[in-house]
């Protein structure tokens, strides 16, 4: 910025510099893309140089550099399974060797998926199996699988959306059979499943 002067001065003007620095992204997004791997995506910031990504645990109280980029999203992998993530984006001007941070930032988070417990099973009044598994809030639904044999091959016995945790079946007298079951979140018309929990053997 130049300013002129007018009357008794001893210079004609003066020269002053500052730097306008990129505002915050008016959008951003953190989604799964494995059950413990998360994408991070934002929208174009006008004036920014690049961006700094940053991330920690929720319950944590300092954020880590993850990564500076030009591109506008990230991905950060084998992070810890239900834990919930913070992500920052700051976008930054660039100068010469020198950054200038974005004064304001965005903040999005995303939840990882948890191995589930095993199943519960337990026989019913008229002769039937009732099976129940563990609840997770973020998830979007449940899957439960079963097999004649602890390491054969499973079958899938239901998909559930996640208001149901439990079902009830008939199996066959005096047979041993293995259950496990897992979460998943959908993303889009993506399922992301979370590991499978240990099998459970059930003998009526």
């Amino acid at each position: 910025m130049t300013i002129k002067f007018k009357g008794r001065y001893s210079a004609d003007s003066v020269k002053k510099y500052f730097t306008v620095v990129p505002k915050a992204p008016s959008t951003a997004s953190a989604v799964l893309y494995g059950h413990d791997d998360i994408k991070v995506s934002w929208s174009k910031c006008i004036g920014a140089s690049g961006y700094a990504v940053y991330y920690k645990k929720s319950t944590s109280s300092k954020y880590v550099l993850l990564k500076r980029t030009t591109s506008r999203y990230v991905k950060k992998a084998n992070l810890t399974d239900n834990v919930k993530y913070n992500f920052k984006i700051v976008p930054y001007y660039k100068s010469g060797n020198t950054r200038y941070g974005a004064l304001s930032s965005k903040v999005v988070s995303a939840t990882t998926l948890k191995q589930l417990k095993q199943p519960s099973m337990v026989r019913t009044s008229d002769g039937r199996v009732s099976l129940t598994w563990q609840s997770i809030s973020t998830a979007s639904g449940y899957q439960v699988y079963w097999s004649a044999k602890k390491k054969g091959t499973y079958k899938k016995l239901c998909d559930y959306s996640s208001k149901y945790v439990g079902m009830s079946f008939s199996v066959g007298k005096g047979k041993t059979y293995y259950y496990k079951t897992r979460a998943y979140k959908k993303v889009g018309k993506t399922k992301i499943y979370g590991p499978w929990s240990t099998p459970k053997a059930f003998k009526r």
